[in-house]
């Protein structure tokens, strides 16, 4: 039972899983922000600028349609003057709403903070090349729920530009005696029309996809327990990796100050339970120097290591539990410590006759 609920993605990302997953490419993202983003470009452009737009193009073109063979020169000059006349009126057209496409295509994405650039999804997969795999992506939760949302959109804007252009179409049959100079008037009112039903479909749409996507996508990266384990194993260390690393150090640290207890001067003990290698070189170290302590086995260990070292050892209770607590190895004793060490390492010094050590009480 532990070991499924484990397994279960209940756990929200953490944020080295969202980092992750933006890293891959992997982000929350509603596509109809864009489409809405687009369609609002495409109102705006056709509100702010299509007005200016269509009278500018009327300037240029309707004389061309009321009397072409006195507006269209044969001549070489003539065609030149006539197709400048075209390209500008394509540009004063085009140009406004591209940049206003443009906008409306990039800005959603920017706003859902959805800029994300990965070599990675790019890249093949041999998976999509799997007919299983294709048949479950074709059918899966997030594929029905994009086939539901184009049907309804398309259904929607169908029965909207159906119902504004039916009157159009209607009275269609009296503008064919009409002056050509309320076309372009004409024109903009229709297409804004349709384009406002469509916009608005398209943001509500929108509005419900947006929050959608980004719910669907904190689920679909939601992490199981096993998951942020792994992750905090990751972040900080398996334990058990730590907990032999930090024996390796000890074992280390144990070996070397083992090493330095035959060029210790004495060994202060207490008898059985500490021992403190104290070593003074005089004209090399300004005062007693600790090289190595330790209690109970460790402390045993000591003694043996002097012992067949021929390291004096001698026991002094209060003075080897004051160094053991105070000192660390590597430090010079504390200076209210000198007196006592100072007699010891004398004593220790006119018994140079180096026979081999027994323990003595001061």
């Amino acid at each position: 039972m532990a070991e499924s609920d484990s397994g279960e993605k209940t756990l929200d990302a953490s944020e080295q899983r969202l980092k992750q997953a933006r890293d891959e490419g992997d982000v929350a993202v509603s596509r109809e922000g864009s489409v809405a983003g687009v369609y609002l470009a495409v109102l705006l452009g056709t509100v702010l600028v299509a007005g200016t737009a269509m009278r500018e193009i009327g300037n240029l073109m309707l004389p061309l349609l009321d009397q072409p063979d006195f507006t269209l020169v044969g001549s070489e000059q003539g065609m030149a003057s006539a197709g400048r006349a075209a390209i500008l009126a394509i540009t004063l057209v085009l140009a406004p709403f591209f940049g206003m496409l443009m906008a409306g295509a990039l800005l959603p994405y920017i706003f859902q903070n959805a800029v994300a650039v990965s070599s990675k999804r790019i890249m093949p997969k041999l998976s999509h090349l799997s007919p299983r795999s294709g048949f479950k992506r074709m059918f899966s939760q997030r594929a029905l729920v994009e086939f539901g949302k184009s049907l309804t959109k398309m259904i929607a804007v169908g029965i909207a530009c159906w119902l504004i252009a039916k009157p159009l179409y209607t009275n269609s049959v009296g503008l064919v005696s009409a002056d050509f100079s309320v076309l372009p008037e004409l024109m903009k009112n229709s297409l804004t029309a349709i384009l406002l039903v469509t916009t608005l479909v398209a943001v509500v749409i929108a509005g419900i996809d947006v929050p959608y996507q980004h719910w669907a996508y904190r689920r679909r990266i939601r992490m199981s327990v096993q998951d942020m384990r792994d992750e905090m194993r990751s972040n900080e260390g398996d334990p058990h990796v730590k907990m032999r690393q930090r024996k390796l150090r000890r074992q280390r640290f144990m070996n070397r100050m083992m090493l330095e207890v035959p060029t210790a001067t004495v060994i202060i003990t207490n008898p059985t339970h500490f021992a403190i290698a104290l070593r003074y070189e005089r004209g090399k170290d300004p005062a007693p120097i600790v090289v190595a302590k330790g209690a109970d086995l460790i402390a045993q260990k000591i003694r043996e290591i002097a012992f067949n070292n021929q390291v004096a050892i001698i026991e002094n209770p209060p003075l080897a539990r004051a160094l053991y607590k105070t000192v660390e190895i590597g430090e010079v004793i504390p200076q209210e410590y000198f007196e006592l060490a100072a007699k010891i390492i004398s004593l220790v010094w006119s018994q140079s006759g180096r026979q081999p050590p027994v323990a003595k009480s001061l």
